[in-house]
């Protein structure tokens, strides 16, 4: 009965990831397609709203009618107990997006929308390589919870995946921008070239972060990192962003990649060695 059910969950999981990394990049691309104008901005916070309803309206039906999920209360105890049990992962999620918001905002105070802008064109195709590696992050993740000496192989498929996004991101740069952006946006081929570097070592963090890490219980260990990289990045925003503008943002961004996933790998090799 439990093996069914967990057989089940896995099933549910697969299929709600490839159906959410499918509507994400296919409004994405919409908002390439239909967006030419500046009188058009605003159908870019549409198209992205409409993926995430479509995807959340899916889910649902395929839970509650297709798979007989019945909803029920939580319970406050559970609750509790849940949220401190999961407090390393969650900060591990949020400390990252904290130093990358502040990138934003003040790129946005000392460079101006344009500034902004011309990086956001470029970081939104690392988003995209970003989202297929949480694919491949999140559906390994139940197979190595069994077969965690099977990491190494996960480690090879994700290098191979992300070296050729890399490359491909970076050579490709100023026909990607050309294409799917336009020529007012040919400065974000500079931050598109510079965060490709990044995609390598996200995926090494994801393979050593969450795919290890957390998987051998050692979320304190990771949650340290985190902090520790953010903290970093925090500091070198402020003179990065402010003299090299959406440029120092984007170094800002593959600095903070790299650190964590070179100190995370580091110290997941270390308990791997002790493991051994």
């Amino acid at each position: 009965m439990i093996a069914k059910i967990l057989l089940n969950v896995k099933k549910i999981n697969t299929l709600l990831q490839k159906f959410n990394i499918i509507i994400k990049f296919l409004f994405t691309i919409a908002v390439f397609i239909f967006i030419h104008h500046k009188e058009d901005y605003i159908l870019q916070p549409l198209f992205i709203s409409l993926g995430y309803v479509v995807c959340g309206i899916f889910s649902l039906y395929l839970i509650l009618f297709r798979w007989k999920v019945k909803l029920q209360k939580p319970v406050l105890k559970k609750i509790i107990i849940t949220i401190k049990s999961s407090t390393d992962v969650f900060l591990n999620n949020l400390v990252p997006n904290l130093y990358s918001s502040l990138s934003v905002v003040l790129l946005g105070m000392w460079g101006g929308a344009t500034a902004n802008g011309i990086f956001d064109g470029g970081r939104r195709f690392i988003s995209m390589c970003d989202q297929v590696l949480q694919v491949l992050e999140q559906v390994f993740y139940p197979f190595l919870s069994r077969h965690i000496d099977k990491h190494n192989s996960f480690l090879i498929i994700n290098l191979i995946v992300s070296i050729l996004m890399a490359v491909l991101l970076f050579f490709g740069a100023p026909f990607i921008v050309e294409f799917f952006l336009s020529s007012e946006f040919s400065d974000s081929v500079h931050v598109l070239r510079i965060m490709a570097v990044s995609v390598v070592f996200l995926a090494i963090s994801n393979v050593y972060g969450k795919n290890y890490l957390i998987i051998v219980r050692k979320e304190h260990l990771l949650r340290q990192i985190t902090i520790v990289c953010s903290l970093i990045c925090f500091v070198l925003a402020l003179p990065l962003i402010y003299y090299y503008s959406y440029l120092g943002a984007a170094v800002v961004m593959t600095l903070g990649v790299i650190l964590r996933s070179v100190i995370t790998s580091i110290f997941a090799r270390k308990v791997k060695g002790k493991s051994l």
